[in-house]
């Protein structure tokens, strides 16, 4: 980000004053046109595909699920029923958390966010599943060796 904004200082600083605007104008409507065609072709592809576009998308209904444990899990992720869109949602989860993230991103964000990634990916795991989620990089001898002893 910080090279983008030096770019379209020095442009603007190079063109002639009348363009300068055009400049500074262009490099936001282009984002904003790109976040627009994204919403629109996930929409276009999800109606394609036969999905009905009145249902809250895949996740909203996956957050619910998370936040309130109502609903089948599989039927929500596997059934066809909500769209898999890239909606209002999603497009606010990107601009407010992701973007700022990945444009200002450090090795020191990966050092804080990682042990909560963890636990909370624990968390839903055993909930899920009914078991701890094991993380391991080790190699067997066999298919009998176990990380630990149930």
């Amino acid at each position: 980000m910080p090279h983008i904004v030096a770019c379209m200082i020095v442009l603007a600083t190079m063109v002639r004053k009348p363009f300068r605007v055009c400049v500074l104008v262009v490099p936001v409507l282009v984002f904003l046109s790109l976040c627009a065609f994204a919403v629109l072709e996930s929409r276009w592809d999800a109606e394609a595909e036969g999905y009905d576009l009145s249902q809250p998308s895949l996740r909203e209904a996956l957050e619910d699920y998370i936040s309130t444990g109502k609903g089948d899990l599989h039927e929500i992720l596997e059934g066809k029923k909500y769209p898999p869109v890239f909606g209002k949602t999603e497009l606010q989860r990107y601009l407010r958390t992701w973007l700022g993230k990945s444009v200002f991103h450090d090795t020191d964000q990966d050092a804080d966010y990682l042990p909560e990634a963890y636990n909370k990916g624990d968390d839903w795991f055993e909930a899920t599943l009914a078991g701890p989620m094991v993380y391991t990089g080790a190699i067997y001898a066999g298919a009998r060796v176990w990380v630990y002893r149930v």
